[in-house]
């Protein structure tokens, strides 16, 4: 009786430092686990790795290369790759992210927040990804009327001690209260440091926000840092999804794009910066009972104040009107449901606050321009 046909041997180039990596690597586990589709061989990113990669034994590599001379071997190693993350060099088929989106995903946060300061502090300005993310943090402020203040760290010719105090300099002389986005995770924990050094409260005085999701990181935080989460998942189920086309010979996408985030709020955020007692106590009100019929008029008897008292202040306050405000909130909540749990669409609506699905889907394409399903999806080939 003749044996089974051997599966493919997938090789996984993609160190585990990171949350979002070791995100990334779990679940292709979980579905090589559950299929038996292929197996897999877990490799680092020495020369032995590399060397071991192009075996014969290998059918195809997943990779997310984070040098020079990786892209360079990947290029010319003879067997199907997809490369994830944003050092790619000319390699495809390849994963990659909006970082645009989240510098924008970010300013909105700081926006709901009420800030009119705004700083964006990058210890990795050589790298695109950095710049990126400053373009869409920039370009949605923009769109307000606000300019963020750059600190852009250069490692060059100084000693790290040189770099920040220049770095604890810049943010002792900036305008508070403000937000700033750091470029990673682990820039923002450097900020919040800096911050607790200088004596300078967070969130009262300076809110942060990095970029990654990092668990471990972001707790490791004083406070605990809010980051935009990257969708390891979802990059998981691409790279399999590309992986198993380019096994069957099939054409793939050169480039796909992630460009769907969730902002985990944590306690360096946790703020409104709004002189305005009655516009703060209905943010507040707003923020704890979105899911509720929130009337204006139920609003304003919170509040302590008239309706058309509050309607004045909160539109002179924040460019937007108190119901705005309501379906602005519910919008970004039933977002972060689409793409963080297993609710149907029904019972997202229903959760926060929608009075029947359609009513969802309808603000979805108001605000986003898709709906609910190609949110969740969150990819777009180009």
């Amino acid at each position: 009786m003749p044996g089974l046909p051997t599966p493919p041997r997938i090789a996984l180039l993609i160190r585990a430092h990171l949350s979002i990596k070791r995100e990334i690597l779990e679940n292709i586990g979980q579905w090589v686990a559950h299929t038996r589709s292929w197996e897999l061989e877990y490799l680092d990113d020495a020369i032995d790795a590399r060397q071991w990669a192009v075996s014969e034994s290998v059918s195809g590599i997943i990779a997310w290369p984070d040098s020079d001379e990786n892209i360079s071997f990947l290029s010319r190693c003879g067997r199907p790759v997809v490369t994830l993350g944003s050092l790619t060099g000319t390699l495809r088929p390849r994963i990659r992210f909006d970082n645009q989106a989240i510098g924008a995903l970010a300013a909105e946060h700081f926006l709901q927040r009420g800030l009119r300061h705004f700083a964006f502090y990058g210890e990795r300005m050589n790298y695109s990804y950095c710049t990126e993310r400053l373009k869409g943090f920039s370009q949605r402020l923009k769109a307000e009327g606000f300019t963020p203040a750059v600190f852009s760290m250069q490692h060059d010719s100084q000693s790290l001690k040189n770099v920040l105090d220049q770095a604890s300099g810049w943010l002792r002389d900036l305008p508070k209260p403000i937000g700033i986005l750091a470029d990673r995770d682990a820039s923002g924990t450097h900020l919040l440091a800096m911050c607790q050094h200088a004596g300078i409260r967070v969130p009262d005085m300076v809110a942060v926000c990095g970029v990654g999701g990092d668990r471990i990181l972001c707790r490791l935080g004083t406070p605990s840092l809010s980051s935009v989460q990257l969708p390891g998942k979802q990059i998981a189920e691409c790279a399999i999804d590309l992986m198993s086309r380019m096994l069957n010979g099939d054409k793939v996408e050169p480039t796909t794009t992630l460009d769907e985030f969730r902002m985990i709020e944590r306690a360096s955020t946790n703020m409104f910066a709004e002189d305005d007692p009655v516009v703060h106590k209905a943010l507040s009100h707003i923020r704890d009972h979105y899911h509720e019929t929130a009337t204006t008029d139920a609003i304003a008897r919170a509040c302590g104040v008239s309706r058309r008292v509050l309607e004045r202040r909160f539109k002179n306050a924040t460019a937007r009107t108190v119901q705005n405000e309501v379906l602005r909130v519910r919008v970004m909540r039933a977002k972060d449901l689409l793409l963080d749990s297993e609710y149907s669409v029904a019972q997202i609506a229903d959760l926060c606050g929608f009075t029947e699905p359609q009513r969802l889907s309808e603000a979805f394409r108001r605000h986003f321009g898709r709906s609910p399903s190609q949110i969740r999806t969150g990819k777009r080939p180009s």
